[in-house]
């Protein structure tokens, strides 16, 4: 493996295990696992993706994840192999596949079982879903995101983070039978909780996506009277006001936007 290589696998599995840290191993941990799997339908393969994203893989990539391997396959309990999947989640995100990152992120909120697990291994999976561009692996990673969110919602059903994560999955790869999905359970959501810093800001990213300028700027105003130094809302409005031709005001907050950019 490159230099360069250890560096972006270094620091990516760093970014997880800083995410999972602390968190406490359950003690039902296949019971964890097994739960979990009933709850997300399988419809492709993961073990065929796998197979098939290692052969667009280096061989330093392929000789890093096989001591991975070994280490996971010489590993009896569940809670020992937290660490391995850790690794191996860092490193699949670092081969641009946040869907099988996603997948050993899933495989750890499984036995730990908490919300805060599930919703790392949603939002990872979510990523997936914005970012890759083979329809399979995208529908497969939105998919386990949905489920992901949904356990997570399950267990803090007031956490409005966790509902908002789940419409963007919807907003982001619309189902078939229902593309207005994701946008009503957003304004949904606006309607239960209008202060919702988080639902108004997705909203108005959506909006401006759609040339909604006007709607983007009130709802991003509103923001920013309830949290006047939010980074999203300061960068949002920005491109709002540019499009509503409001130049004066959408220098000075592309202006702050650079700063907290910086």
């Amino acid at each position: 493996m490159t230099r360069l290589q250890s560096i972006v696998v270094a620091g990516t599995i760093l970014l997880f295990a800083v995410l999972y840290f602390g968190f406490d191993t359950k003690p039902s941990e296949r019971e964890g696992i097994d739960a979990a799997r009933k709850k997300i339908a399988v419809k492709t393969d993961i073990q065929a993706l796998l197979a098939e994203a290692r052969e667009a893989l280096s061989p330093d990539e392929l000789t890093f994840l096989g001591s991975i391997h070994q280490v996971l396959n010489a590993t009896e309990a569940d809670s020992l192999k937290i660490p391995m999947w850790k690794e191996l989640s860092g490193a699949w995100y670092s081969y641009q596949r946040p869907d099988l990152a996603g997948h050993y992120a899933e495989l750890i909120a499984g036995v730990l079982n908490t919300a805060d697990s599930w919703s790392i291994a949603g939002t990872t999976y979510a990523i997936g879903g914005q970012r890759l561009e083979n329809e399979k692996h995208r529908i497969f990673a939105t998919e386990h995101a949905a489920a992901a969110f949904e356990n997570a919602i399950s267990m803090e059903p007031d956490n409005v983070t966790h509902r908002t994560n789940l419409a963007v999955c919807y907003v982001d790869n619309p189902p078939k039978d229902n593309p207005m999905k994701g946008i009503q359970m957003l304004l949904n959501l606006d309607k239960k909780y209008p202060e919702a810093i988080g639902v108004q800001n997705t909203l108005a990213r959506f909006a401006i996506k759609t040339s909604q300028f006007e709607k983007a700027a009130a709802r991003l105003e509103k923001v920013l009277k309830l949290d006047a130094n939010n980074k999203n809302a300061i960068c949002l409005i920005a491109k709002a006001y540019e499009g509503l031709g409001q130049t004066a005001k959408a220098m000075t907050f592309n202006e702050r936007c650079q700063a907290i950019v910086k």
